[in-house]
C-alpha cells in the first residue's frame, strides 16, 4: 500500500500528485492497474452515484466502511484515504476518533481519512492526527456542510467564501496536524496563496465522477481479468 511519506517526498520534489476516485472494487481495480496514480479516495460521493440518493447527507460510516473495504481489496500501490461521512465527527472530537479508528480497523488498507470544514473542526484534526491517523481536510465546497438537493455538488457557492477566509481555514488546519488540504472549486488566487505558504501539499479535486469516466475512457481494458 502506498505510503504517506511516498506523498511527501513528492510533494517536496515539488512534483504534482495524481489523485483518482474509487466507489468499489471495479474502479479500485482501475486505479490500480492505470498505472501513475499516488492517492485513491473512497470518496462519499458514493452516496449519488452508487446508491442513489440526493446526495451525500444520507451516507453512514458503515456504508463508507463498507466500500472503503471493497477498493481496499484493488488498491496496493497508492495511498488510501476515506472519506468521513456527515454525522461521524461532528459532535466532539471523541466521536471522530473512534470513526477514524473503526474506519482504518474496519477497511485494512485504508491509510488516512478526509474531513469537511475549516476551523470548527480543528479540534477533531488535532484528536485524529494525535492517535497517528493522517487526516485531509477539504476546503472551499464542503457538500457535507450544506442541507443537500439533487444538486448537492453547487456546495456553499464559490462568492461566499473569500480567498483570505480558505486560506485561514488551511493554515489553522495545518497547524492542527492535517497532513494534507484538498481544494473544491476555490479561485486560483486562493489556490495559489496556498501553495505558495502551506507546507503541506494543496490537491485541487473537481468532480470525481468526471475524472472516473475520463480514465475509464482511456483505461477500460485494465479491468480485464489478468
Amino acid at each position: 500500500m502506498g505510503t504517506l511519506r511516498k506523498l511527501l517526498e513528492k510533494h517536496g520534489k515539488r512534483k504534482a500528485i495524481v489523485g483518482l476516485t474509487a466507489w468499489d472494487y471495479p474502479s479500485g481495480l482501475l486505479a490500480q492497474r492505470a498505472g501513475g496514480i499516488d492517492m485513491v479516495l473512497v470518496s462519499d460521493s458514493l452516496g449519488k452515484i452508487v446508491l442513489g440518493l440526493p446526495g451525500s447527507i444520507g451516507l453512514s460510516l458503515d456504508d463508507m466502511i463498507h466500500h472503503a473495504k471493497a477498493v481496499a481489496r484493488a488498491v496496493k500501490t497508492p495511498f488510501l484515504l476515506a472519506d468521513l461521512p456527515m454525522g461521524s465527527y461532528e459532535i466532539s472530537p471523541e466521536q471522530a476518533l473512534t470513526s477514524a479508528i473503526r474506519m482504518i480497523k474496519e477497511a485494512p488498507g485504508v491509510s488516512g481519512v478526509k474531513l469537511e470544514g475549516g476551523k470548527e473542526i480543528i479540534p477533531q484534526v488535532s484528536k485524529i492526527t494525535s492517535a497517528g491517523i493522517p487526516v485531509f481536510c477539504q476546503v472551499g465546497i464542503t457538500p457535507q456542510r450544506t442541507i443537500q438537493t439533487a444538486n448537492d455538488e453547487e456546495g456553499t457557492g464559490r462568492s461566499e467564501v473569500s480567498a483570505s477566509e480558505i486560506f485561514d481555514d488551511a493554515i489553522c488546519l495545518q497547524n492542527a496536524g492535517a497532513v494534507g488540504i484538498m481544494l473544491t472549486a476555490v479561485s486560483q488566487e486562493a489556490a495559489k496563496l496556498m501553495r505558495d505558504h502551506l507546507t503541506v501539499p494543496t490537491i485541487g479535486i473537481g468532480y470525481d465522477l468526471l475524472a472516473f469516466r475520463v480514465v475509464c475512457r482511456v483505461g477500460r481494458a485494465c479491468l480485464t481479468t489478468e
